[in-house]
């Protein structure tokens, strides 16, 4: 299975999609591009902060969702 949520939703969906996939023994693939894009995103890192240089490509992971996602 594919599946992805926004982070918002993680308490809900992220979590009971796992629990159901393991209580069934199913592997998974929880990906997201590596964005760097500004606004709201379903991706496992942070949006990047703002006005500093160079640009970073990323902000930092996402804690909840490493602690969700972490086997």
């Amino acid at each position: 299975a594919e599946f992805g949520n926004d982070p918002d939703w993680d308490t809900l969906i992220l979590t009971n999609e796992l629990l159901e996939q393991e209580k069934h023994l199913t592997g998974f693939a929880f990906w997201t591009w590596k964005e760097n894009g500004g606004g709201h995103s379903w991706g496992v890192y942070d949006a990047p902060k703002t006005g500093v240089t160079p640009m970073p490509s990323s902000g930092c992971l996402r804690a909840t969702r490493e602690l969700l996602l972490a086997r």
